[in-house]
C-alpha cells in the first residue's frame, strides 16, 4: 500500500512527452518561485526600518521556498 502525501493520488505512468512537459513546467515553477522569493528579499531594502515586518517577510520567504521545494519534489 503507498502512502500518498497530502491527498495526492499515486503516481501514474507518463510518456516521455508527458515526463518531459512535467519536467520543464515543475523547472519554469521553480524558476518563478524563486524569482519571487528573491523579489521578496530585495523588497528588505524599502522597509528595513520596520524590523517586525522584516522579520516576518524574511519567514514567509523561508515557508515559501520549503513548502515548493517539497512540493517539487511530490510532483516528480
Amino acid at each position: 500500500m503507498k502512502l500518498q502525501h497530502m491527498g495526492r493520488p499515486a503516481k501514474k505512468q507518463r510518456t516521455l512527452q508527458q515526463t518531459t512537459d512535467l519536467h520543464r513546467a515543475i523547472d519554469d515553477a521553480r524558476e518563478l518561485i524563486y524569482t519571487a522569493c528573491w523579489k521578496l528579499i530585495r523588497a528588505e531594502d524599502l522597509i528595513v526600518d520596520e524590523k517586525e515586518t522584516l522579520d516576518r517577510l524574511q519567514g514567509f520567504v523561508q515557508v515559501l521556498r520549503n513548502y515548493a521545494d517539497q512540493e517539487l519534489t511530490q510532483i516528480k
